[in-house]
């Protein structure tokens, strides 16, 4: 797959041992990202050139563009959900992010300097992810591209500055999540440098769609 070909079939594969490990794995792998990986996984299995390796002209399906889309809508939109219908007092008073740093497992050294942060600070960062993951995450299937984008800058600024991302040792789970992030803007939102560039992959570009 690093070399470009047959990235399907290796998707594939890829998808069906972690869903082995996931169903034998039972209560240890029932987390968010597990489940997410799994769809994810299913979604670039379906995505990904067949065998040979994709050209520039390379199209993709529009139907998986919208499915990868769908995807983001409904795990930002659970996302925040979750939080509201837990009705866990952290929540509604805003100070879950408080009891998060000073309880969370496997805490990275810069934990103990987040923890250190005005308390106001942090009830501001949890009304902002309220605000980002239920009002704003529903415009990720918006059809007008201008608000895609302004949704995905939203998106990435929410992860970039998480402190979870900064203070676990398991914070893979925001990059992973910013995976999908790729396919909310339109081919011209992401520079031609960056296009032309050989990946890791060398997955169809979502701009270039089958008519």
């Amino acid at each position: 797959m690093a070399a470009g070909y047959g990235c399907a079939p290796v998707m594939f594969g890829c998808w069906v041992i972690y869903l082995s490990f996931t169903t034998v794995g039972e209560t240890f792998l029932y987390f968010q990202w597990d489940s997410l990986l799994c769809e994810v996984g299913f979604l670039a299995f379906l995505y990904a050139p067949l065998l040979g390796r994709p050209s520039q002209s390379t199209t993709t399906s529009r139907v998986v563009l919208w499915m990868l889309r769908f995807l983001l809508f409904k795990f930002v939109l659970m996302s925040g959900v979750v939080k509201v219908a837990s009705n866990d007092r952290s929540w509604r008073d805003l100070t879950a992010l408080e009891y998060q740093l000073a309880s969370q497992a496997i805490p990275t050294p810069a934990a103990w300097y987040a923890r250190q942060l005005h308390p106001l600070l942090l009830q501001l960062f949890v009304a902002a992810t309220f605000v980002i993951e239920i009002p704003i995450g529903i415009l990720i299937l918006c059809p007008f591209r201008m608000v895609r984008h302004a949704v995905a800058a939203c998106l990435v600024c929410l992860q970039v500055s998480s402190p979870p991302l900064h203070t676990l040792l398991i914070s893979f789970f925001s990059p992973m999540e910013g995976i999908p992030f790729y396919f909310l803007p339109a081919r011209k939102a992401i520079s031609d440098k960056f296009d032309t560039q050989p990946c890791f992959c060398n997955l169809p570009h979502p701009g270039r769609l089958n008519k």
